[in-house]
């Protein structure tokens, strides 16, 4: 086998795929909860595409171990970074919609058809034209995380929250 050169690279790359050429779209938000999901989708600044894993299955006989494929299996969560507005309207929805899940004040709270919804992640050429979607289903804010302030140096409040999903596909 040869090694690789130049050309091979060349080649094999025509152009690469970008990490900013994306969009996080929110079909809707949970019923009860007021804003617009578009203000979600300008303000995300990042977003992991969640992975698979093969589970191993491993058959130890006569001093030697051999490994298979098991099931195929998702991490079930995702985490998006966003930029916050002054007004802290991001962080308070994720901060609403835990509470519209299980409220700490009357321990009540929604059903899994209120609080999940789908979202969707579509990735772009440098034309602009999708290339590949992935929707994931079942999504819902499963951590609001603290918010460090500081006062030493001039930034801005970009809160990660993490989503739990139960599936995802591709297109």
């Amino acid at each position: 086998m040869a090694r690789s050169s130049l050309s091979d690279v060349q080649g094999s790359i025509i152009d690469p795929a970008q990490t900013w050429n994306f969009d996080l779209f929110f079909e809707k938000l949970p019923a009860g909860l007021g804003g617009d999901t578009s203000m979600l989708t300008i303000r995300c600044q990042s977003a992991t595409l969640p992975g698979a894993e093969m589970e191993p299955i491993e058959v130890a006989l006569h001093g030697v171990t051999l490994r298979y494929r098991g099931r195929r299996t998702y991490s079930g969560s995702f985490t998006v970074q966003f930029a916050e507005n002054i007004d802290w309207t991001t962080y308070q929805l994720f901060r609403d919609w835990h509470n519209l899940m299980l409220s700490w004040e009357t321990n009540t709270g929604a059903s899994s058809a209120v609080y999940k919804i789908p979202a969707t992640i579509t990735c772009y050429d440098d034309a602009g034209n999708e290339v590949k979607s992935f929707q994931l289903t079942g999504v819902w804010p499963q951590t609001v995380p603290d918010i460090q302030f500081n006062g030493g140096e001039s930034g801005y409040v970009q809160p990660e929250i993490t989503f739990a999903f139960d599936t995802v596909a591709e297109s």
